[in-house]
């Protein structure tokens, strides 16, 4: 039954198979963001490193197994902790970056960044490599690139103090950026005709600056950026483009030089960075993201809504785009507050609205009948799969295990899950 039961459902445009947890690792602290993935020991399986809300790193390996962990913590002045919760005062908010460079010998390293102002490096056994402490708290993830040409990857992060830091590989200050407002959003680096970093602000601005901190030009909007900026070819051009989430529920797609593409509105708060990727082979690159609108979208390169799809709550972790159950195809996976995890097809399904030629006007006699110029349907969002967990869904992630892309959810109640595609 089951194999031609597959065939029924293949030809009727279904999946096949089921969504099942495959492990579960309890952090007891909160999980507040999603964990990162790679093969940190090159022995072939990817580990999955995770920060809590009590400042513990974890490494696990690809079933599940604690490895290390470290806890990562920081003196903090009288005036830090009259603003800062206890219990929160070395909480890990950022995704870990896993980052190749050459230090000390040490080829893979974790760069973690805290509530508590401290950015750390560490090596793939988990030892501490050095540490730089900002003066307020690191909210999201570095970035680790080569701005300056020079060969060697920099350390660039924002922070709660205003400033934009840009450190070398053994943790020295190279500059600062001082903004008029704290920075919690991700920079990233701009590679165009011209190079150039650029992040948001929690007053609305993004703002570009030169790789060795000039500003460039910025750009207002409305309401607080908190997520990562995306520089991305959505259009296939060689001219990349910068998308701006927003929480005055817009998404904006700026050019090199600070000036409006098209800019897309949602009905609530953009909290987290858009994806991108081409996921029907047109050469061009997709967009699709959640928002406090308890929705996902999927938007074409020009800002066209493809599609959407309605949770039950917020989505505010990244949504991701993968094929997870092996089939060429890919998918979206997206994590709701409403503590599911969706599967949706990622190109979704064209819905009818009529059928072609079967109208719901009649022609009546004397009457000249018109050519019908309305489309018969349009996309829409459709679910796959849908997996209820126990906890509030703060952040998802991918892990390669056995070549088959497998789904890390993060919960605030400090689970951490590894879901994977059955048959």
């Amino acid at each position: 039954m089951g194999f031609f039961s597959d065939i029924v459902d293949r030809i009727g445009g279904k999946r096949v198979g089921y969504i099942d947890r495959k492990w579960e690792f309890d952090a007891k602290s909160a999980i507040l963001s999603s964990a990162a993935c790679a093969d940190i020991d090159y022995d072939g399986k990817e580990e999955v490193i995770v920060g809590t809300k009590d400042g513990e790193v974890h490494c696990l390996a690809h079933d599940g197994s604690l490895k290390w962990t470290q806890k990562l913590a920081a003196e903090v002045s009288a005036t830090e902790a009259m603003f800062l919760e206890k219990e929160a005062i070395n909480s890990i908010y950022a995704v870990p970056l896993l980052t190749e460079f050459i230090n000390g010998g040490k080829k893979f390293i974790l760069i973690i960044a805290g509530e508590n102002g401290l950015i750390s490096a560490l090596t793939a056994d988990g030892k501490i490599l050095w540490q730089f402490k900002a003066k307020a708290a690191v909210r999201s993830q570095p970035l680790v690139e080569d701005i300056d040409g020079n060969n060697k990857k920099e350390i660039v992060f924002g922070s709660r103090d205003k400033s934009l830091y840009v450190l070398n590989q053994e943790g020295s200050l190279l500059w600062q950026y001082e903004a008029e407002s704290p920075i919690e959003s991700s920079p990233a680096l701009y590679k165009g005709d011209k190079t150039f970093l650029v992040f948001g602000t929690d007053d609305g601005f993004v703002i570009a600056l030169t790789p060795d901190g000039k500003p460039i030009w910025k750009y207002k909007t409305t309401g607080k950026i908190g997520a990562k900026l995306i520089v991305a070819d959505v259009f296939g051009q060689k001219k990349p483009l910068i998308l701006v989430a927003s929480e005055d529920n817009t998404l904006y797609t700026l050019d090199q030089n600070g000036n409006i593409v098209w800019k897309f509105q949602a009905q609530g708060h953009l909290y987290t960075q858009p994806t991108v990727t081409d996921v029907d082979d047109d050469k061009e690159l997709e967009i699709f993201f959640g928002s406090g609108d308890d929705r996902i979208y999927a938007l074409s390169p020009n800002s066209q809504k493809m599609w959407t799809y309605e949770t039950n709550f917020w989505v505010v972790a990244p949504v991701l785009v993968a094929d997870i159950d092996n089939d060429n195809h890919p998918e979206v996976v997206a994590g709701s507050y409403d503590k599911s995890v969706y599967i949706l097809d990622a190109v979704g399904t064209f819905s009818l609205d009529y059928m072609p030629g079967i109208s719901a006007v009649a022609y009546q006699p004397g009457h000249t009948a018109e050519v019908m110029t309305q489309e018969p349907g349009k996309l829409v969002g459709t679910k796959l799969w849908q997996y209820h967990t126990d906890g509030v869904i703060t952040g998802i992630a991918l892990m390669k295990s056995d070549g088959k892309n497998q789904i890390i959810v993060s919960t605030k109640e400090g689970k951490l899950l590894c879901l994977a595609h059955q048959r």
